[in-house]
């Protein structure tokens, strides 16, 4: 599983005095190092008393083109959020999208017993794929949100490989998978699941032809009635 969101608000403990800076906020990118970490995402919390409104939260800072103002301090975290994001994105050049990791993977194997098991498994999950737009250089979001170089597709029974400056994503990825990249398009994600629903239906069709009732006529057939997924 990896981030769904490029960086985050850091906040800390409000302290409710009107007419005074009560925190600091600061936008943490996802990039760590480097130049491509953009300076002064940084907000200054105040409280103020409105007429209108009574109590205000404000956020000012040279990074807001003007002030956020909100009466709850959750909303607010919510607005500055959003509008630290929109700077970083600006300053960075990197435009983040949503994408799938697909892995497939499973092998037929003896078992100990001198018997044999085959298994098969599909799976997809979601990613952020970032590029950058001037550099072109290709982005995802890891566990803990940093930004890592986009990994490589690979292939079953081949060892992982890395991208450059990514090395120690080496061995992370299980040999025996083949692992690809697609972007996660409504499209996509329906044919991923019509597949899976296609492996269910092929899932019950093996448990009934090699039930107790039909497994020597299945065997006897040699199998071929199923080596094709169910339409």
């Amino acid at each position: 599983m990896t981030q769904q969101k490029a960086g985050h608000l850091d906040v800390g403990v409000t302290r409710l005095n009107t007419g005074k800076v009560i925190d600091e906020w600061s936008f943490a990118s996802p990039f760590k190092r480097g130049a491509k970490v953009p300076q002064g995402l940084m907000v200054k919390i105040s409280l103020h008393k409105s007429e209108k409104e009574g109590i205000l939260f404000c956020a000012k800072g040279p990074c807001l083109t003007s002030p956020i103002e909100d009466t709850d301090i959750a909303r607010l975290r919510s607005k500055v959020d959003a509008a630290l994001r929109l700077q970083h994105k600006i300053l960075t050049g990197v435009t983040w999208e949503p994408w799938l990791e697909v892995r497939v993977t499973g092998k037929t194997q003896a078992m100990h017993d001198d018997g044999a098991q085959s298994d098969l498994s599909v799976r997809y999950s979601p990613l952020q794929r970032g590029v950058d737009s001037v550099s072109h250089e290709v982005y995802y979001l890891t566990l803990n949100g940093v930004a890592a170089p986009f990994p490589l597709p690979k292939k079953a029974g081949e060892p992982d490989t890395a991208s450059p400056g990514d090395s120690w994503m080496l061995g992370m990825r299980e040999v025996d998978t083949e692992y690809s990249y697609v972007p996660a398009t409504a499209a996509n994600i329906a044919a991923l699941d019509s597949l899976m629903a296609r492996m269910d239906d092929l899932r019950a069709t093996l448990a009934k032809l090699l039930s107790h009732d039909a497994v020597q006529n299945s065997l006897d057939n040699g199998g071929a009635s199923v080596l094709c997924l169910p339409e």
